[in-house]
């Protein structure tokens, strides 16, 4: 059944300001990025493979709840990690070829999104 919900202009003015109030600063973002970062280190000789900058991105994008950080396990596939997420894995983590095997390797970190597409 459907609902029909009337709105006055006030409604949606505070609707719209605490929306806004609810998104990171760009300060906010990088800090945020930072901690994440902090949390799930590399293992020696592997490497994140995405910047600060593109995970401060991808938390402006998609909202700071749906990025997550994955350390790449042994025996570890591309096709378990896409599991994950439907979000396209070898752009955002665009300092690892994921696309070839061979070049991602455990202690990796990688970054993907809980969000669904639609």
């Amino acid at each position: 059944m459907k609902r029909i919900i009337r709105l006055t202009e006030n409604d949606l003015v505070r609707i719209v300001k605490r929306v806004i109030n609810e998104q990171p600063s760009s300060g906010d973002r990088d800090k945020i990025a930072d901690q994440m970062m902090g949390k799930v280190k590399p293992d020696t000789n592997a490497k994140y493979c995405f910047t600060q900058k593109k995970l401060a991105n991808e938390i402006l994008a998609g909202g700071k709840n749906y990025i997550k950080l994955y350390k790449i396990k042994t025996g570890d596939t591309l096709s378990k990690i896409k599991g994950f997420t439907e979000q396209d894995l070898i752009s955002m983590n665009p300092n690892c070829q994921l696309n070839d095997p061979k070049k991602f390797r455990a202690g990796d970190v990688l970054m993907y999104s809980t969000r669904q597409s639609y």
